[in-house]
């Protein structure tokens, strides 16, 4: 049975922790607690499948209420940054195993989905209005000298600044 606390006990950031810490186990499957697995969020998960759990007025990511718990609290660094991402090393949204996470900036969270092919790309894309026969078919024709990039955009049913994109290779990048 957990201990309610007082108002001076809640105000007391090292006895506030150790609510968030009960509140926080109460969420976790403990059946798949162990040093090497993934510890199973089994409260609220958002949209993308990630444990959400509320702390001081605010939702929050479970895993990374988990990290901040056991890696950074006693250094007093709750993870505020949202430049700072907590990354899965074993790619399941649900874990929340703090030896299973990282720190990382956007580019690097987003770079490590890219490894691990988590991230569709080109035509597998949901939105992907061309095809990589088509990219290549619009470098081609770009690079005759017979085409603008209007024309090419009116041709292929896009916007100039796609055509763009695509001739710069700002965009489908790994279609060489």
């Amino acid at each position: 049975m957990p201990t309610i606390l007082t108002l001076a006990e809640r105000k007391n950031p090292r006895i506030r922790h150790l609510d968030l810490e009960f509140r926080f186990w109460q969420k976790v499957d403990i059946n798949t607690v162990s040093y090497d697995t993934c510890w199973i969020w089994i409260g609220t998960l958002n949209y993308f499948g990630y444990g959400q759990l509320a702390y001081r007025g605010k939702n929050y990511q479970a895993h990374r209420i988990s990290y901040w718990i056991y890696k950074t609290f006693y250094k007093n660094n709750f993870i505020k940054n949202s430049l700072i991402h907590a990354c899965h090393k074993c790619d399941n949204p649900s874990c929340v195993n703090p030896n299973h996470i990282f720190l990382g900036s956007a580019s690097e969270n987003k770079q490590d989905s890219i490894n691990k092919d988590r991230v569709p790309i080109g035509e597998n894309c949901w939105n992907s209005i061309l095809t990589s026969s088509q990219i290549l078919e619009i470098r081609q024709l770009y690079a005759t000298g017979k085409y603008i990039q209007r024309k090419l955009a009116k041709r292929f049913n896009v916007t100039r600044s796609t055509i763009s994109s695509i001739i710069n290779k700002n965009c489908w990048t790994h279609i060489k």
